[in-house]
């Protein structure tokens, strides 16, 4: 009776009494649970159509079992999220301006080193290495060689052909003024000073032009090496209106595929324009973000699970952690981590989600079945028997 006045009672054993509005509080909660009981007992017995109450439904048995837990080490692990990339990706551009004649190649090929990817018509670089030719084979006519010499080679002017007529002619001139020099000094001169003074000149004329042949003849020969200049440079242009595939070498034996063409027959292209995306997707390279709070626990050859959305169906793929880098991004103070996973099937397809789970140690602990963990709402328990 909450209207009813209680005496005080004394505290037994050191606790506080209650006092008649903790009364009152506690006798409220219980009639609302009687009421409560009561409505769901009266839906419980609804009557059916003949007015009867219905008999209550009986519990459904749960099968239950019990197991003891073990104790095992599991693996530490860090739970990242990805991107994946090829091991080379290469845009090939063109190097030359000038229409397209011939792509041989599509989205999806597989080209290998050095292949031919796009053509580009030659005609005019063709004529232009034709006319340089031409050119450095006048000027080694003018030095009478058929060939430059070695850069860095010895020269010899005197071999060039006006060279040495300018040295008979030079001979010549000399033993003229001496045989005039012989008969205007004689006792009695058979020569007059202007006939001589006129052989003297002759002679000084040829020996300055012996100095100038061997000028012209360095002057041919530089410009014999910069028109070999210009034909190399001519027959690389005319090698670059073929677009190819990234050439073989000790580092660089891998297949390429074609992600994307961006020309086709008949475009005209520019230096620079972009004519094929090519990808190395074996193997692949996983690139995660690692948290500022775990990156020290991160090392090269680490090993990792990585699980691919592509390949829900599949076992998860093991690799390990190549690279890390020596500096955390700023925009998301984050570590870049590289992970490369083998890819000879090219299950795995580049630009690909992907999560890794890298293990950065182990932790001794208490293993149930997956079975005995219940999970409600993101909260995970284990029912465990005491006593």
């Amino acid at each position: 009776n909450p209207t009813r006045a209680y005496p005080p009672r004394t505290p037994i054993r050191g606790r506080p009494c209650l006092d008649r509005h903790r009364i009152n509080r506690r006798m409220a909660g219980v009639r609302a649970a009687v009421c409560a009981l009561a409505v769901l007992g009266s839906c419980e017995r609804r009557p059916d159509a003949t007015g009867s109450a219905a008999a209550p439904a009986e519990a459904a048995v749960v099968e239950l079992s019990v197991t003891t837990p073990v104790r095992a080490m599991l693996p530490r692990t860090v739970r990242v999220t990805g991107t994946l990339f090829g091991d080379e990706e290469a845009t090939i551009a063109s190097k030359v301006s000038g229409r397209v004649v011939q792509a041989p190649v599509d989205l999806g090929d597989r080209v290998a080193p050095d292949d031919v990817l796009i053509r580009i018509d030659p005609v005019d670089y063709t004529l232009a290495r034709d006319e340089r030719r031409r050119a450095l084979t006048e000027a080694l006519s003018r030095l009478g060689l058929s060939e430059l010499p070695p850069e860095g080679a010895p020269f010899d002017p005197d071999a060039v052909p006006l060279v040495r007529r300018a040295i008979v002619e030079e001979e010549n001139a000399r033993i003229r003024f001496e045989r005039a020099r012989q008969l205007a000094e004689a006792p009695q001169p058979l020569m007059g000073p202007q006939e001589f003074s006129d052989i003297r000149t002759a002679y000084e004329v040829a020996r300055s032009d012996v100095a100038v042949q061997r000028l012209n003849a360095q002057t041919v020969l530089a410009l014999a090496r910069t028109l070999e200049v210009q034909l190399r440079l001519a027959e690389q242009r005319l090698a670059d209106t073929e677009a190819r595939a990234p050439a073989p070498d000790a580092n660089n034996a891998r297949t390429y595929l074609v992600a994307q063409r961006a020309v086709s027959v008949g475009d005209f292209v520019q230096v620079g324009t972009a004519l094929v995306r090519l990808v190395a997707a074996d193997p692949v390279k996983l690139r995660v973000s690692v948290p500022e709070r775990r990156f020290s626990e991160i090392r090269p050859g680490q090993a990792v699970t990585v699980h691919a959305d592509s390949l829900a169906d599949a076992a998860p793929i093991r690799a390990s952690v190549s690279r890390i880098s020596p500096a955390l991004d700023i925009a998301t103070r984050t570590l870049p981590v590289e992970i490369v996973i083998a890819n000879a099937d090219l299950r795995l397809k580049p630009g690909g989600f992907a999560t890794a789970e890298i293990e950065v140690g182990a932790v001794d602990a208490m293993v149930v079945p997956r079975s005995a963990v219940l999970t409600f709402a993101g909260v995970h328990k284990v029912i465990t028997i005491v006593d």
